[in-house]
């Protein structure tokens, strides 16, 4: 008798599953409802920093000429390869989405000079006044050149900080994107 009894509960419920799931599923609608907030509970505000905080590293840039200059970068970014001015991307490989950054500080850079000496360039403004240009060297068209003007970053005056961004089709940033974020490390 159990056996007949355990067999028939075993069965109704299987065949029960096998209908379950040959319906289709139906929409449930739910009202919202007033949510309350328990005492001393943090809520994360749009504004709020601690869920997203970017993490900054430094590294000691050599010019030209030998000076060195602090660099903070965004290691949510960039990744410093601990020689020389060479970054790249996170997420890729030193050899793919490099990013090479030279200070030029000899008595015959200029911003100017570069400026004249490169054709096909895209001047803009960056977030602190200072003035950039990009340009691609034809047949080279995935590589691209940035040069920001810092002549006051030197003490002769003359300053250019010369950037040279391998793979740009693979970066997620744009050329004034890139341009303002080593802007930024340089005055942090």
């Amino acid at each position: 008798m159990k056996k007949k009894v355990i067999a028939a509960v075993l069965t109704v419920s299987m065949l029960s599953a096998v209908s379950a799931c040959e319906r289709r599923p139906i929409a449930n609608y739910y009202k919202p409802k007033d949510t309350t907030i328990a005492k001393y509970t943090t809520v994360a505000t749009q504004n709020s920093k601690s869920n997203f905080e970017e993490f900054y590293d430094k590294a000691i840039l050599y010019s030209e000429s030998g000076a060195s200059f602090p660099f903070k970068y965004d290691s949510d970014i960039f990744s410093y390869v601990g020689e020389g001015g060479t970054f790249y991307l996170v997420g890729t490989d030193a050899t793919k989405c490099f990013l090479h950054i030279i200070v030029q500080d000899l008595p015959d850079r200029s911003y100017a000079d570069a400026r004249t000496k490169n054709e096909n360039i895209t001047e803009f403004t960056l977030e602190s006044g200072r003035k950039a240009f990009y340009y691609y060297v034809s047949g080279d068209e995935d590589n691209c050149h940035i040069m920001i003007d810092a002549g006051n970053l030197a003490s002769g005056g003359n300053c250019v900080i010369n950037c040279y961004l391998g793979s740009k089709k693979s970066w997620d940033y744009t050329e004034v994107q890139i341009a303002n974020m080593i802007d930024k490390g340089f005055r942090s």
